[in-house]
C-alpha cells in the first residue's frame, strides 16, 4: 500500500477542507508550527483506514470541529497493483465509498466498502499492518508491543501480531509435526493445569493433587491424634496405678490414729501450759502495778526535796534580779540623756570638715587690702563702716568699702565676688548646723561634744553588760520569778517528806511480795521456747491431718475423672485405631506419589515441547531481527537487539553490556521504537505487502548527531518504502532527503 493523497473537511481543527496531494513513494515531510493541524492530518488518516464510518459517542464528538459539522476524509492510495479513493462520512450522513480510480467505478459503499478496504490493505479486524507502521504523536518513546492497545496498556486484539507472523510464516518451516506440537503442549498445559495453579508451581485449589494432598494431611492428621490417644490412655492408666496407692497411704487407719492421738496430747499439754501462762501474765500485771506505785512514791518524795531547794533558788535569783533591775534602770535613764548620739557626732563632724573646706577655699581666693592710719589718724578711717585704728590687713572677698571722713569712699570689688559668695553661703550653712549640732548635744565646742559622746559609748556597753547579766538571772523576768516562787512556797507548805518516806517503804515491800510470787509460778510452769515448740509441733500436726484429708479428696476426685476418661476411650474402641489410620495414610501417600508422577511427566513434557517451539519462533524472530540491523548500525554503529516471544523489543545491547529497553534514556528508547518500525515496514516491503510508515512529531528527544543518523537511516528506508513525516520542528530534519508536502484547501469537499 502507498498514500496518494489525503483530504479533510469538518474535521476537527479544519472547519473547511483541506488537501494534501502528490505524495511521494519515497521520504516525504510536512513540517510546519504548531497548530498547523499536523496531528488532526494523522487522525484523520487513521479515521479513513481504521476507524468505522458508523462509529458514534465520544470518538465521533472527537472528530467534529468546536463549530460543529459532519466530519468527512477521503484518502487516495496505491494497493494490490490499483489505484483506490476511500471517501468516509462520519456524524449524518455517514457512509463509507470506495472507489476504483482506475476504472472510476465505486466498487463498495458502507459494511462492504470497510471490508473491501480491510482485505487491501490488511487490517483484518484491527489495524493490522497499519498498527505496526503508523507511530501517532508521543507515543515513539513506547516499544512497538504487538496486540496492546498503547492508550491503556492492556492485551487487546489488534491483529498485529497476525499480521506480521502471517507474513513470515511462508518462510519458516512448520516444525514439530505440523501444529501437532502446539496441540499436545495445550494439551499437556491444560491437564497439567488440572493439577497445578497457572504460572505459580503449587498444587490447583480443589483440584485433584490438592485434594490428594489434603486427603493425605488430614490422614496425617487423624494418626497423630489417634496416637496422641493412645499414648494418653497408656499414661493415663499409669497416673491411675499410681494415685489408687497414693490414695491408699493417705487413707490408711492406722496413720490416721496414731497423727489425732499425738494431736490430742500436744493440745492436753498446751492447754495445762497455756493456764499457767495465764497465771503468770496476771502475777506479772500486779509486779508491774506495784512498781508504779512504789515509783509515785520515789518520784513524791523526790519532788518534796528538789522543791525545797528549788525555793532557795528562787530567792537568790529574785534578790539579784531586783537589784540588777535598779541598776539598769539608773544607767538607761543617763543613756538617754545624754544626746551625745553616734549620728550626731558623726554629723557635726562632716558639718565641721565642710566649714573648714570652705573657709579655707574663701581665703585662698581673697583679695587683701593693708591699711595704716597716720599718727593721729586713727578711727578716721572706716572699713566697712568699723574704724580701722590701727595698721591691718583686712581681706576682700567679695566686696569692701573704705570710708575716710572729709575725702571720700573707696570701694574694693573681688574679681571672684560670685563664686565667693556661694562658698560664703556654704560656709555659714555649715556653721548654722555646727551650733544647731552643739545645741542638740548640750555642749559649747567640739571637745565636750567628743567626750560626751565617749561617755555615752561607755554607758551603753555597761548598760549591755548588766542586761545580759539580768537575762541570765531572770530569763522570763523578775513576775515570772515571784510566781514561781510562790507556787513552791505553797507546795512545800503541803508536803510531809515524814509520810512520803513511809509510803514509799510500803510500796517497796509490796513489789518484793509481788516479784516473789511471780517468780514461782514461773518456776512451775513451761518456758516460753518449750511452749513455741509444742505449740509449733501441734500446727504442724494439724495441718499435715487437714493436708492429708484434702489430699486423699481431691486424689479420690482425680481417680474418679481419670477412671471416667480411660472408661469412655475403651467403649470408642480406640485400640485398634492407629492401625487402621495408618493403613488410610500408606493409601492416601500412594495416591499423592501417582499425581506427582504423573505431575513429573507433563512438566517434562511440556518443557520439551516448548524448547521445540522456541526454536521455531526464534526462526520466526530472525526476519524481524535482520530487516532492523541496518538501520540499527546506522544509528548504534556496533549494537545489537533482543526482542520478546511477542515481538517486543526487550533489550540493547552495547559494548558487551545488555541495557533493558525500560533504562534506557528517552532519547534511546524513542529512537530504537522508529527503527523497530522502520524494520516491521521493511518487512513487508521486501514481502510485496508494503504499507508507509508515517511518523507524527517522532525524535523530539534526539540530539543533533543522533537525529542526523536517523534521517540517514530514513532516506535509506525511503528507498524501499513510503514514508511520511509530520514536524513541527522545520530546521530539524534538514538532513532528510524528502518531498515537502504542503496543505491546501479542498475544493471537493
Amino acid at each position: 500500500m502507498r498514500l496518494v493523497a489525503l483530504r479533510a473537511a469538518q474535521f476537527r481543527r479544519f472547519s473547511d477542507g483541506v488537501a494534501i496531494d502528490h505524495i511521494s513513494p519515497g521520504v516525504n515531510l510536512l513540517a510546519g508550527p504548531n497548530e498547523l493541524g499536523k496531528s488532526t492530518l494523522f487522525e484523520a488518516l487513521e479515521a479513513a483506514f481504521l476507524v468505522p464510518h458508523g462509529t458514534g459517542g465520544a470518538r465521533l464528538e472527537g472528530f467534529r470541529p468546536r463549530g460543529g459539522g459532519e466530519p468527512l476524509v477521503e484518502v487516495d492510495f496505491e494497493a494490490g497493483g490499483a489505484r483506490w479513493r476511500i471517501r468516509k462520512q462520519f456524524g449524518r450522513g455517514k457512509t463509507a465509498i470506495l472507489t476504483n480510480l482506475d476504472t472510476g467505478r465505486v466498487e463498495a459503499r458502507a459494511g462492504e466498502a470497510e471490508a473491501q478496504l480491510s482485505r487491501l490493505t490488511g487490517t483484518g479486524e484491527g489495524p493490522g499492518r497499519i498498527g505496526l507502521a503508523w507511530v501517532r504523536q508521543q507515543r515513539a518513546l513506547q516499544a512497538p508491543d504487538l496486540d496492546v492497545d498503547p492508550v491503556t496498556g492492556k492485551a487487546k486484539t489488534r491483529g498485529e501480531a497476525n499480521a506480521l507472523t502471517g507474513l513470515l510464516a511462508q518462510e519458516v518451516v512448520e516444525a514439530a509435526g505440523s501444529g501437532l506440537a502446539e496441540d499436545i503442549l495445550a494439551h499437556a498445559r491444560a491437564e497439567l493445569g488440572q493439577y497445578m495453579t497457572s504460572g505459580r508451581d503449587v498444587p490447583k485449589r480443589n483440584g485433584p493433587y490438592d485434594t490428594a494432598l489434603k486427603a493425605r494431611e488430614a490422614a496425617r492428621s487423624d494418626l497423630m491424634r489417634a496416637r496422641e490417644v493412645a499414648a494418653a490412655s497408656e499414661a493415663r492408666l499409669v497416673q491411675i496405678a499410681d494415685l489408687t496407692a497414693r490414695l491408699r497411704d493417705l487413707e490408711d487407719p492406722l496413720s490416721a490414729a496414731d497423727l489425732a492421738r499425738r494431736i490430742e496430747h500436744l493440745s492436753k499439754v498446751i492447754a495445762a501450759a497455756q493456764a499457767n501462762r495465764d497465771h503468770c501474765a496476771r502475777a506479772a500485771s500486779d509486779l508491774k502495778s506495784r512498781r508504779l506505785e512504789a515509783q509515785a512514791a520515789r518520784d513524791a518524795l523526790d519532788k518534796a526535796k528538789a522543791a525545797q531547794g528549788r525555793e532557795a533558788e528562787l530567792k537568790q535569783a529574785l534578790s539579784a534580779a531586783q537589784a540588777l533591775g535598779a541598776e539598769i534602770a539608773e544607767l538607761a535613764k543617763a543613756f538617754n540623756a545624754n544626746g551625745a548620739t553616734p549620728q550626731r557626732a558623726a554629723q557635726l563632724e562632716n558639718a565641721r570638715a565642710l566649714f573648714t573646706r570652705e573657709q579655707q577655699a574663701l581665703e585662698g581666693m581673697s583679695t587683701f587690702v593693708d591699711i595704716a592710719p597716720a599718727e593721729g589718724a586713727q578711727g578716721k578711717i572706716e572699713a566697712d563702716g568699723a574704724p580701722v585704728m590701727h595698721a591691718a590687713r583686712l581681706p576682700v572677698r567679695e566686696r569692701l568699702t573704705l570710708q575716710i571722713a572729709g575725702i571720700g569712699s573707696i570701694r574694693v570689688i573681688s574679681s571672684d565676688a560670685e563664686q565667693a559668695a556661694q562658698i560664703a553661703r556654704r560656709r555659714d550653712e555649715s556653721h548654722k548646723i555646727i551650733a544647731r549640732l552643739l545645741e542638740e548635744m548640750g555642749v559649747a565646742d567640739d571637745a565636750q561634744a567628743c567626750a560626751k559622746a565617749a561617755q555615752r559609748v561607755d554607758t551603753g556597753v555597761r548598760l549591755d553588760a548588766l542586761r545580759l547579766r539580768f537575762v541570765e538571772v531572770a530569763p522570763r523576768g523578775i513576775a515570772v520569778l515571784e510566781t514561781e516562787l510562790s507556787d513552791l512556797a505553797a507546795v512545800h507548805a503541803q508536803c510531809d517528806e515524814a509520810r512520803l518516806a513511809a509510803a514509799l517503804e510500803d510500796g517497796n515491800a509490796a513489789v518484793r511480795a509481788a516479784q516473789q510470787a511471780y517468780e514461782s509460778m514461773v518456776s512451775e510452769g513451761v518456758n516460753e521456747d518449750r511452749f513455741r515448740v509444742m505449740t509449733g509441733e501441734l500446727d504442724g500436726a494439724r495441718r499435715e491431718f487437714a493436708r492429708r484429708q484434702e489430699e486423699a479428696r481431691r486424689t479420690s476426685e482425680l481417680l474418679e475423672r481419670l477412671r471416667g476418661e480411660q472408661a469412655g476411650v475403651d467403649e470408642e474402641g480406640r485400640a485398634g485405631e492407629v492401625e487402621r489410620l495408618l493403613g488410610l495414610l500408606e493409601q492416601a501417600e500412594e495416591a499423592v506419589r501417582r499425581y506427582e508422577t504423573d505431575i513429573a511427566a507433563l512438566k517434562l513434557l511440556i518443557a520439551t515441547l516448548a524448547r521445540a517451539i522456541e526454536d521455531v519462533r526464534t526462526r520466526y524472530l530472525e526476519p524481524v531481527t535482520n530487516a532492523l540491523l541496518p538501520y540499527l548500525k546506522q544509528v548504534f554503529p556496533g549494537a545489537g537487539v533482543a526482542f520478546r516471544d511477542s515481538f517486543s523489543l526487550q533489550a540493547l545491547t552495547r559494548a558487551g553490556e545488555r541495557e533493558d529497553f525500560a533504562s534506557l534514556s528517552d532519547g534511546t528508547r524513542e529512537q530504537l521504537a522508529v527503527l523497530v518500525r522502520m524494520g516491521f515496514a521493511g518487512l513487508f516491503a521486501a514481502r510485496r505487502a508494503p504499507v508507509p510508515l508515517v511518523l507524527d512529531d517522532p525524535l523530539v528527544y534526539s540530539d543533533d548527531e543522533r537525529l542526523n543518523a536517523m534521517c540517514a537511516a530514513l532516506n535509506e528506508a525511503g528507498r524501499s518504502y513510503q514514508i511520511v513525516v509530520l514536524t513541527c520542528r522545520q530546521t530539524a530534519f534538514t538532513a532528510l532527503d524528502a518531498h515537502r508536502l504542503t496543505l491546501a484547501p479542498w475544493t471537493g469537499s
